[in-house]
């Protein structure tokens, strides 16, 4: 398949893609997405936006384990196959807490004027993966290749650092592709060269015999946050509530690194759409109790994102 006709069905689909995320304005609790715009905030829950990465799967094991009922915390969590509906939906009003990255904080912060909040670092990192058949080894490999980011984000970033440590015009074809499932897809079917993926997704294409030429946790910051909408964070009793979601979170943890992350194949199968097979080859995972992103780390984003902007 020529380049051009990828860039064409990878266009295509992008146009799809927006086009069915713009129209949906229903909320929907499966794994296929979550788009209620509405600001339906009240002081006796929390509203939290999720994505079918492992970021998030704290948040999943506690309302699946009933950790969340055990403290009568009520939850709302709201699910988003793309990170850019997740940002809609925190922008809007929806949600007031989101699994994020510190790229995409300071996007919020200085491009959409949000006030927000960090909750807590979180164990993501992200990888630049190339597809087996591409035989590319290093960033100054990929020439004219096609790389699926998603915008506003650690991948946006590593896509800034593929195209600068390529000796041809590569940034065109960097193209948003902001739902994570067909990313990976477009990854496994050869119609893009490379992706930004995250746990599970980049083990997963490892395990498929797909490369990683970078990985975010080399640099040796914590990109991963749990971000909070300060608009909606000043109440006593969301206060209080945002308190017992971290000993909620922390137990979801120490349960997680007790048990194994295959142990929950359930939740995998129900949050992350996984077969089995794709279960078994999933590797532990050690996830760390609430802490706050560094300074060092938000400066440095910063400084990376004023580069990129």
């Amino acid at each position: 398949m020529t380049k051009v006709v990828r860039l064409l069905i990878i266009n295509i689909l992008s146009l799809f893609i927006f086009c069915a995320c713009d129209s949906s304005s229903q909320p929907d609790s499966s794994p296929k997405g979550n788009h209620d715009n509405r600001q339906c905030h009240d002081n006796t829950k929390l509203y939290i936006g999720t994505t079918p990465t492992f970021d998030c799967l704290p948040l999943f094991i506690a309302e699946d384990a009933g950790i969340f009922a055990k403290h009568n915390l009520h939850v709302d969590l709201k699910h988003y196959t793309s990170a850019m509906d997740c940002d809609t939906a925190f922008i809007g009003g929806s949600i007031s807490i989101m699994a994020s990255d510190l790229i995409k904080s300071e996007w919020l912060k200085q491009k959409k004027q949000c006030d927000i909040s960090y909750f807590s670092t979180t164990n993501a990192h992200w990888q630049l993966i190339t597809n087996k058949n591409s035989r590319i080894n290093k960033l100054n490999q990929f020439g004219d290749k096609i790389i699926a980011i998603s915008h506003n984000s650690v991948p946006d970033m590593i896509a800034t650092l593929f195209a600068s440590s390529s000796s041809n015009n590569s940034e065109k074809f960097i193209v948003p592709i902001n739902d994570v499932y067909i990313r990976y897809k477009m990854l496994n079917s050869a119609l893009v060269d490379g992706a930004c993926l995250t746990e599970p997704w980049s083990t997963l294409s490892l395990k498929n015999g797909h490369k990683s030429v970078y990985n975010s946790k080399d640099d040796n910051i914590d990109f991963g946050v749990i971000i909070v909408n300060n608009k909606y964070a000043h109440d006593d009793n969301i206060k209080k509530m945002m308190s017992i979601l971290s000993s909620c979170y922390n137990e979801a943890c120490d349960s997680i690194n007790k048990n194994h992350i295959s142990s929950y194949s359930n939740t995998l199968a129900k949050r992350f759409n996984m077969s089995q097979a794709d279960i078994q080859k999933l590797h532990d995972i050690k996830f760390r109790h609430i802490v706050q992103p560094s300074v060092e780390s938000i400066k440095r984003a910063q400084e990376i994102f004023n580069k990129i902007k």
